[in-house]
């Protein structure tokens, strides 16, 4: 089964993207570089309080407006070569995803709903521990909702190396930097495993974590389903609510990010594709090509929060706004 492209045909594809995004890029390629890294401003859509999706109907048909518009597709991801058996870029026809993001100001929380049509799926079960879920069919959403960016994780062995540059000898680190979990366990920025699974997804936050409810309500909240194929189709939403300061499961202790129109926060994602066995990586592919996004949150997207009232449309209230608080955007630590 044939996994990989030119690179070069992979960011033509890239760039098949909707007029709107044409025009936040572009106007994302004249503003300095902050907290995250590259030129690309990603739209996010609110959706009004009275069109909220249901996290658990196991469709995206109720996903309207702007956010019904996939935000991502596989095109956007690259391979890391490391988690990575194949020697070239994705096959569409083994797995497509496409993947709508959106906003409430009533809740919030930012949605994230995922369509994977997939020609084999390994999925965890209802008594998989949470610990173990990065092993299946999935995908990873981290936010920084304030924009601050910074160190906000432990990097986890053996894929610490990519952050410390150290050798690896039998899948153990020779050397990690020091690291205080407690410190910074998901507190200044959040990373969740999505995976598959029966009899519907589970939800875990990004390891390693001694947290044992923020993947939960008031946190985060998962659902979806798998529609038999082949290829099967598997949608999964979630509502995840970034915090700037997330206390040890204590939401009462947390500061919940201030989400609002024409604010910037940070974004990443990854795609697990399992077609051996769990934990037997055939492909890793995340939204920036690097992998320690997982604990250093200066390595995610920007994605530009646009109200309800501005429809489609980028307009000069919206630009109005970043261009006024670009040079106020927060630097990464």
């Amino acid at each position: 089964m044939s996994k990989r492209l030119d690179a070069s045909a992979q960011w033509c594809r890239i760039r098949m993207i909707g007029t709107a995004a044409v025009l936040l890029l572009l106007v994302a390629c004249a503003l300095p570089s902050y907290a995250h890294i590259g030129p690309h401003v990603l739209p996010v859509h609110e959706i009004p309080a009275s069109k909220l999706p249901d996290l658990h109907d196991g469709t995206l048909a109720d996903w309207t407006g702007p956010a019904a518009t996939p935000t991502l597709n596989q095109w956007w991801f690259i391979p890391t070569g490391a988690f990575t058996r194949h020697d070239g870029i994705l096959d569409a026809r083994d797995l497509r995803v496409n993947l709508h993001v959106a906003w409430s100001r009533t809740t919030g929380a930012i949605y994230v709903g995922i369509e994977r049509i997939d020609d084999i799926i390994v999925r965890a079960g209802e008594d998989t521990s949470t610990d173990d879920l990065w092993s299946f069919d999935g995908v990873e959403v981290m936010v920084d909702g304030d924009h601050s960016g910074g160190r906000y994780a432990c990097p986890l062995e053996p894929f610490a190396s990519f952050m410390s540059g150290s050798a690896l000898s039998h899948g153990r680190l020779l050397s990690t930097p020091p690291c205080t979990m407690g410190a910074l366990d998901n507190s200044s920025a959040q990373h969740y495993f999505a995976a598959v699974a029966d009899p519907g997804p589970r939800l875990g936050m990004g390891l390693p974590t001694r947290r044992v409810s923020a993947h939960l309500p008031p946190y985060a909240e998962i659902g979806g389903g798998i529609r038999p194929g082949p290829p099967d189709t598997v949608v999964t939403e979630l509502a995840i609510v970034p915090y700037d300061s997330l206390a040890s499961d204590d939401p009462m202790r947390s500061k919940p990010s201030a989400l609002a129109p024409g604010a910037v926060i940070g974004m990443c994602f990854t795609i697990s594709e399992f077609d051996r066995e769990a934990g037997s990586y055939d492909m890793f592919m995340s939204l920036n090509g690097i992998y320690h996004m997982r604990a250093d949150a200066d390595e995610f997207m920007d994605f530009l929060l646009i109200g309800a009232d501005d429809g489609t449309a980028i307009d000069a209230r919206s630009w109005g706004a970043v261009k006024r608080a670009g040079n106020q955007l927060p630097r990464g630590h």
